[in-house]
């Protein structure tokens, strides 16, 4: 708690901001499941603690046995969910997803598109993990590790919509407006600070591993150089592509991110960009484990 109020008090002071005490901490049902996640468990450890949070457990086994994922032998349990269709990373890291997004239902902001927040976060996870591996191996992350933080890398935005919804509908509509106007510049000019630090200060009040609250916090920042600057590369990058597939017209071409720090050609990122939007209707369909 003290380090949550070194991170806050000074934007408190600076922008007149009292809502971060509004915060919500890890509901009382999900702090076995999240502390279940931070540790160096098994499948049947982590199944066990999914089945005690019945609404996560009705996502995960809807996810598994959905046309997509569906086996020829029908999944029946969390367990068969996570060995035989998920796999035990994607598990861990829809659950995280789901947790947030059930602890910010995003009903309080009426600019925010949910659908759209989640297919973004789902499609730069997806792109970081296939680009992690294929980094140079001094450079590279660990691909699942690179999904998580891919993930949860805009997960400021959600806190926002949910502290703050008036303003953030009217910065979602200044963004819109103005194809110059990013949406970290219509935060900064509105409310005095942006997503990234919003995401920071829930990352480390919700004890977050530090490769994800860095790449929260870094992954715009391309100046940055310290601990993950790798992932935090990959995922701005993946942010990146994601948003022009995501927004782009049929005809427009993509512009592809230049990664030659991490032995990345720009024909590569080519090509798992196209890959992703031939599976594209496949990936989002994850986005239904969130909305």
């Amino acid at each position: 708690m003290n380090a949550m109020h070194s991170t806050v008090l000074p934007l408190e002071i600076a922008n007149g901001i009292r809502r971060w005490r509004e915060l919500p901490p890890v509901h009382e049902s999900h702090q076995r499941l999240m502390s279940v996640l931070n540790d160096d468990t098994n499948a049947r450890d982590l199944a066990d603690a999914i089945e005690t949070c019945p609404e996560v457990a009705a996502r995960i086994l809807g996810l598994a046995r959905s046309a997509y994922f569906a086996q020829r032998i029908p999944c029946r349990s969390i367990h068969d969910a996570i060995v035989r269709v998920l796999g035990f990373s994607l598990v861990k890291s829809l659950v995280i997803g789901i947790i947030m997004s059930g602890s910010f239902p995003p009903g309080r902001c009426p600019g925010f598109n949910s659908r759209l927040f989640w297919s973004s976060a789902v499609l730069s996870a997806t792109l970081a993990r296939s680009l992690a591996r294929i980094t140079a191996p001094l450079h590279r992350p660990h691909p699942d590790e690179c999904y998580l933080c891919g993930l949860l890398h805009n997960i400021g935005v959600l806190v926002l919509a949910h502290l703050c919804p008036d303003d953030m509908s009217m910065v979602f509509a200044e963004a819109a407006q103005d194809p110059a106007c990013t949406l970290m510049d219509a935060e900064s000019k509105m409310l005095g600070f942006d997503h990234t630090q919003a995401g920071g200060v829930l990352a480390r009040r919700w004890q977050l591993s530090s490769d994800v609250r860095t790449v929260i916090e870094k992954h715009r920042d391309v100046d940055y150089w310290g601990t993950f600057w790798s992932s935090c590369m990959l995922v701005g990058a993946s942010a990146n592509v994601a948003s022009q597939i995501l927004n782009r017209d049929d005809d427009a071409e993509l512009r592809f991110p230049d990664l030659v720090k991490l032995r990345i050609t720009p024909d590569e990122v080519a090509a798992v960009s196209q890959r992703t939007v031939k599976e594209l209707a496949s990936v989002l369909e994850l986005v239904d484990v969130f909305v």
